[in-house]
């Protein structure tokens, strides 16, 4: 039987996200009728989002950076091994299985 750590979690980065605004406010619900939204926006250029899900206990770690580089992405790394010193991070969950799977078969 495969034993599971006691924490696991996933990390992400994902570039060029678009950062849009309504022109107007939406209308507020009416008896029969749904809130609406404005179908026109405006753009506020792009943002980079680096995520982080432990997988055990559904906790998001989240952070909006301006700019995508390696020094971006480390000093996010190093934010959630701060936050969570005993979870294990993984780019995905294929490694999440294999770096399991590789410590029990020992």
């Amino acid at each position: 039987m495969v034993k599971l750590p006691r924490a696991l979690g996933v990390v992400d980065e994902k570039s060029q996200v678009q950062a849009l605004d309504r022109t107007q406010p939406g209308l507020p619900m009416k008896k029969g009728r749904s809130a609406t939204m404005t179908h026109d926006y405006k753009r506020n250029g792009t943002t980079t989002l680096f995520a982080a899900l432990n997988v055990l206990n559904g906790h998001v770690i989240g952070q909006c950076q301006q700019r995508h580089t390696h020094a971006e992405w480390l000093k996010f790394l190093r934010k959630i091994d701060r936050e969570t010193p005993k979870v294990i991070w993984t780019k995905s969950a294929r490694d999440i299985l294999q770096k399991v799977i590789r410590a029990n078969s020992c």
